[in-house]
């Protein structure tokens, strides 16, 4: 890509710590207007940027061709952010939540549609590459159908901050790790049963024999013609942050795990099932591998951040159609959220 295109980039800490090195690095992009919102944090990567920085949001929906603005900051403000760029006639990446609750998050889908613009929420696991191999696995039916996924995210929490203070620890102030993460796990999994789990998903509900709280979430689903999900989150809990996948086939079993700091290296990928299988399973993974060895020093996240924003960018400015997660996937996991939590304080 040698195109000349422009866009703007509204951020606090993780918006510039992490968003822009990544935007940085895309060869189309030849301007990006950056923001800084909020006081608090590390901005060293915005006080070493060399490129436009602007004082107030009107410099950027004012100009033209600038089609698309990508948000992240604190997630009280992310609703009316995001809604007066929409309204301006401007395509919106948002990080994750969008709103702090369904009715928030469900409004900005209505101006989405009013103004006829799109919304792509920071579903960049569809791009790492262990969260890859599963999709492919379950494409291929190698393995036959999925007949149960169980997940489980884990974070040390915050760095001796309190509850108060950081909004991922506080369900009031964003949704916390449970609603972060489950907003990840919510997409991931329609995506690997193209949508089939739609019903199981919309009837977790927690597990009665385990005491979930505000530390440790582990959610089930009922009966429904997809089988069997299992959601595990949790925070504080353990010494190393880390998140697994686990797909059951009809003849095999999947398991993808990868723990902090999660470079491309540190997955570790297992499967189990009939003999039958297993020359197929490592014929699967050689490639993977092959790939693993080849990126073992990069950051995931930051490999799968560049995918997707070079996919949006051809999206907004080349009008290429891909499949990229969107808000409705968002708005699902908000409303799911939102339940549970109505469920905990019980």
């Amino acid at each position: 890509m040698l195109n000349d295109y422009k866009i703007g980039l509204l951020g606090g800490n993780y918006g510039f710590h992490e968003l822009l090195p990544v935007l940085n690095s895309i060869k189309c992009l030849s301007t990006i207007f950056v923001l800084p919102r909020g006081k608090s944090g590390d901005y060293t990567d915005y006080n070493n940027y060399t490129g436009i920085k602007v004082t107030d949001l009107s410099e950027i929906l004012k100009d033209e061709k600038i089609q698309i603005v990508f948000l992240a900051v604190a997630p009280a403000s992310q609703f009316s952010l995001g809604k007066k760029i929409l309204e301006s006639g401007k395509d919106l990446y948002c990080e994750k939540p969008v709103g702090l609750n369904f009715t928030e998050t469900n409004e900005l889908s209505l101006v989405t549609s009013k103004n006829k613009r799109n919304v792509f929420v920071g579903f960049q696991f569809r791009f790492d590459p262990g969260i890859k191999l599963l999709k492919d696995a379950t494409d291929s039916h190698l393995f036959g159908s999925i007949r149960k996924i169980k997940t489980n995210w884990h974070t040390i929490g915050s760095s001796g901050q309190g509850d108060k203070i950081n909004w991922r620890n506080n369900f009031k102030l964003g949704g916390g790790v449970h609603r972060e993460f489950l907003c990840h796990v919510v997409d991931y999994i329609l995506w690997f049963t193209d949508g089939e789990a739609l019903t199981a998903l919309e009837r977790l509900k927690l597990e009665k024999n385990h005491k979930s709280n505000l530390k440790e979430l582990y959610l089930v689903s009922e009966n429904s013609n997809f089988q069997n999900i299992e959601i595990n989150i949790s925070r504080g809990l353990v010494l190393r942050s880390n998140w697994e996948v686990n797909l059951v086939f009809e003849f095999g079993e999947l398991h993808v795990n990868s723990e902090y700091p999660f470079n491309l290296n540190n997955y570790k990928i297992e499967f189990s099932g009939t003999k039958i299988f297993e020359s197929e399973m490592k014929s699967f993974l050689k490639d993977y591998g092959i790939f693993k060895n080849r990126m073992n020093s990069t950051s995931a996240r930051s490999y799968a951040l560049k995918l997707y924003f070079e996919a949006i960018i051809q999206s907004v400015y080349e009008n290429k159609k891909s499949s990229l997660p969107n808000l409705d996937n968002a708005i699902l996991a908000q409303k799911i959220s939102d339940n549970i939590q109505e469920l905990i304080k019980k």
